[in-house]
C-alpha cells in the first residue's frame, strides 16, 4: 500500500518540522501504537455522530487521534450522512513504524488517506449493498472506492488498498460505520 503520493516537493521551510509538530507526531504514533484492542464502551449517551461512537471504542482510539489531526473533526461532526470504513488500531499498529510516521506527519497525506474510508451524502448499511460490485465516490477529491458484496462478505478498495468488513452497521445519528481489516 502506497499512501503517500507520488510527487512530493516541498519548500526547505516546509521540510524543517517544528518542535510542536514532532510531539503532536509523536503523540499520535504513540496513541496508535499502544492502544488496546479490547472493550471500549459501545452506547453513547448524547449526541452520537460518527465522531463520538467512534471515541466510545477503544479499537478506534488511534482512528480518532487521526482524524483530529487531520482537522476532519467538524466534518465529522457535520449532518452528514456518511458512510465510514473504520480501521480499528490493530490495522495501524501492524504498519511499519517508518510508514506510520510519514502518514501522520503530513496532514495533507493524512487528511487524504482518512477521506478514502469516507462515502459521503449516504448511509449505506450492509444489508442495503447490492450483491457483485459497485463503485462510489469518496469524500477524497477524485478517489472511488469499490464495494464487492459476495454473500455475507463485503469487501472494499482504492486505489490504495483493499480490506474486509468485519463487523458492519454502527450506527450513528449522522450515518454509518463499518469496521474493515485493513486501510483503503
Amino acid at each position: 500500500m502506497n499512501f503517500l503520493p507520488n510527487h512530493h516537493s516541498m519548500s526547505e521551510h516546509q521540510q524543517r518540522p517544528t518542535m510542536k509538530s514532532y510531539l503532536s507526531i509523536l503523540i499520535i504514533a504513540t496513541t496508535i501504537i499502544y492502544s488496546g484492542v479490547e472493550g471500549g464502551s459501545p452506547h453513547c449517551r448524547n449526541d452520537c455522530n460518527i465522531v463520538n461512537v467512534l471515541s466510545n471504542y477503544k479499537e478506534f482510539s488511534g482512528l480518532v487521534a487521526s482524524v483530529k489531526a487531520a482537522g476532519l473533526v467538524e466534518t465529522l461532526l457535520s449532518q452528514g450522512p456518511f458512510t465510514v470504513f473504520a480501521p480499528t488500531d490493530t490495522v495501524f499498529q501492524s504498519l511499519p513504524l517508518s510508514t506510520l510516521i510519514a502518514v501522520v506527519s503530513d496532514q495533507n497525506v493524512l487528511k487524504e488517506l482518512l477521506l478514502r474510508h469516507v462515502i459521503p451524502g449516504e448511509k449505506i448499511l450492509a444489508q442495503n449493498i447490492p450483491e457483485g460490485t459497485t463503485t462510489l465516490a469518496t469524500a477524497a477529491p477524485g478517489a472511488s472506492i469499490t464495494i464487492v458484496k459476495q454473500g455475507g462478505s463485503v469487501k472494499v478498495s482504492t486505489s490504495s488498498g483493499s480490506a474486509t468488513v468485519i463487523h458492519p452497521n454502527i450506527n450513528a445519528d449522522n450515518g454509518v460505520i463499518h469496521v474493515i481489516n485493513g486501510l483503503i
